[in-house]
C-alpha cells in the first residue's frame, strides 16, 4: 500500500493553547518526515529531558549492519521506525519495527528493573499490525484483522468501508498508517494524527486525537492509548471494559494540544515551553504498556520507566543506545 502523503496531507492546528505563550504553527501533518507518533529526530539532544527524564520517542532506525544485542539501534531520521512493546511469556519485549516497509527488524528482552538488553528472536508482536501483501494485518488470537487503504476486515467476515460518510470514520484526507487489535475492536492510526477507532458489526466508536504526541502499546490483549504526551491514557481490552486515567490539571500553565509532537514544541524560554519539557516531553511520542497494577512504558531514544495507576512516575532505568 503506498501513501501519497502530498495529496493526502492535511493542515494541523496551531501548536499550542496557552497562557500567553506564543503560537506555533500551522504543521502540516507529516512535517517531521513521517507518521504521527513517530520522532524523527535525533543528534545531541537525544539523551536529554527534562527533570532528569529522557525525551520521548516511538521509533527506532532500521539498520543495515545489525547493532550488538545490547543495545538499541539509534534513532534516524532517514530510517524512522516503530518500537512495539509487550510481554511475551513473562518477558519485557521490545521490538524495532521499519515504518516504511511495515515489517520487524529487530527485537530484545528488556530487564525491567535494570533496563539491561538482550537480544531476542525478531517477531511479529500480537495485535500490533504489519505490511503485508494483504494490507495491514494485526493479529487478534485465532484471526486478524486486515486493513487496505479503503476497507477494514475482522478475520474471515466480509469487508467493510474503512471511509464512510458516517461521523468517526477515517476522512478521505487521510490514509491509514500503522493498525492494532484486540477483542472485537481494530485501531487505525492516520496520517492526520487521530486513531479510528472500529468495532466487528457496530459503528465507529470516538477516535482518539492528539495522537502525535501519544502512542499506542497492546499486551495481554490490552491495548493501552495515550494521547497528548500522556495528557491522558486509556485501556480497552477490545470487548467491553474501557478505562480511562487522566494526568492534566486544571491549574496548568498549558497542556499539549493535537499539533504538539516531536520536533514540534514551544521555546522553552517561554512560561509554556518551560512546562510542557518538564511535564509532557518525557512521555513524547512513547511505547506505553498494561503491567500489573501499573504501566510500563519504553522511550526509544534510552529509557524505561514504571508509572502507577494515577500515571505517576515510580521508576525510571536507562536503556543502552548504540552509537
Amino acid at each position: 500500500m503506498t501513501v501519497d502523503r502530498s495529496t493526502r496531507a492535511v493542515t494541523a492546528a496551531v501548536l499550542l493553547v496557552a497562557c500567553g505563550a506564543p503560537a506555533i504553527g500551522p504543521v502540516p501533518p507529516g512535517a517531521s518526515g513521517g507518521p504521527p507518533g513517530m520522532t524523527l529526530v535525533g543528534g545531541s539532544d537525544a539523551g536529554s529531558g527534562a527533570s532528569g527524564n529522557t525525551l520521548g520517542s516511538a521509533q527506532v532506525t532500521r539498520q543495515d549492519v545489525p547493532p550488538a544485542p545490547g543495545c538499541l539501534p539509534p534513532v534516524d531520521a532517514t530510517h524512522p521506525a516503530w518500537l512495539d512493546v509487550a510481554r511475551v511469556g513473562g518477558d519485557l519485549v521490545a521490538c524495532s519495527v521499519d515504518a516504511t516497509a511495515g515489517t520487524p527488524t529487530r527485537c530484545f528482552t528488556v530487564d525491567a528493573a535494570t533496563g539491561a538488553l538482550a537480544q531476542h528472536a525478531t517477531i511479529e508482536l500480537p495485535g500490533y499490525g504489519y505490511r503485508t501483501a494483504a494490507g495491514w494485518v494485526a493479529s487478534r488470537g485465532s484471526d486478524a484483522v486486515t486493513v487496505t487503504d479503503d476497507a477494514i476486515a475482522f478475520g474471515s467476515g466480509a469487508p467493510r468501508k474503512l471511509r464512510e460518510s458516517k461521523k468517526n470514520t477515517l476522512p478521505d484526507t487521510a490514509a491509514p498508517v500503522r493498525v492494532f487489535a484486540a477483542g472485537d475492536t481494530a485501531f487505525v492510526l492516520a496520517s492526520d494524527g487521530v486513531l479510528y477507532v472500529y468495532v466487528d458489526g457496530k459503528p465507529a466508536q470516538l477516535p482518539f486525537h492528539a495522537m502525535r504526541s501519544g502512542g499506542v502499546g497492546v499486551s495481554g490483549g490490552q491495548v493501552a492509548v495515550h494521547e497528548g504526551a500522556l495528557t491522558r491514557i486509556t485501556v480497552m481490552d477490545g470487548l467491553t471494559r474501557r478505562t480511562t486515567h487522566g494526568r492534566a490539571r486544571h491549574d496548568e500553565t498549558c497542556r499539549p494540544d493535537d499539533s504538539y509532537g516531536p520536533g514540534h514544541e514551544p521555546e522553552e524560554a517561554t512560561a509554556c515551553g518551560a512546562h510542557l519539557a518538564a511535564h509532557y516531553r518525557p512521555y513524547l511520542a512513547t511505547t506505553i504498556i498494561p503491567d500489573g497494577d501499573g504501566f510500563l512504558g519504553v522511550d526509544a531514544r534510552g529509557a524505561l520507566f514504571r508509572l502507577d495507576d494515577k500515571l505517576a512516575e515510580t521508576a525510571r532505568v536507562p536503556l543502552t543506545t548504540c552509537k
